[in-house]
């Protein structure tokens, strides 16, 4: 049996999305919500150049990623996480967000 095609019933347990940044503050509204049962990893790439600071609540600043550097590509294994807010402190970065479930 062959079997050709898109999936196109069931739930999708991936995401992947590419996020514009350039607000210099946490918005009120996250950045980016991952909706994804059992979820096993994520994985954030800095495209820009300048730093841009991350959050898992909106308020405190849980690392930052620097372009060029070991911190300009995240990977985060064993630990969902719904909710992203970014931000930078001038200018602009583009923000590759991707998560998966696990079994």
């Amino acid at each position: 049996m062959t079997v050709s095609g898109p999936i196109t019933n069931g739930k999708d347990f991936n995401f992947f999305d590419i996020i514009a940044v350039s607000n210099t503050s946490f918005s009120s509204d996250a950045s980016v919500v991952i909706n994804i049962k059992r979820q096993r990893g994520l994985m954030l790439t800095n495209y820009g150049t300048d730093i841009v600071t991350y959050s898992f609540n909106g308020t405190t600043e849980h690392g930052d990623m620097r372009f060029n550097t070991p911190s300009a590509h995240l990977v985060f294994e064993n630990r969902p996480i719904t909710k992203i807010w970014f931000k930078v402190a001038s200018g602009s970065a583009n923000v590759r967000v991707e998560a998966w479930a696990g079994a």
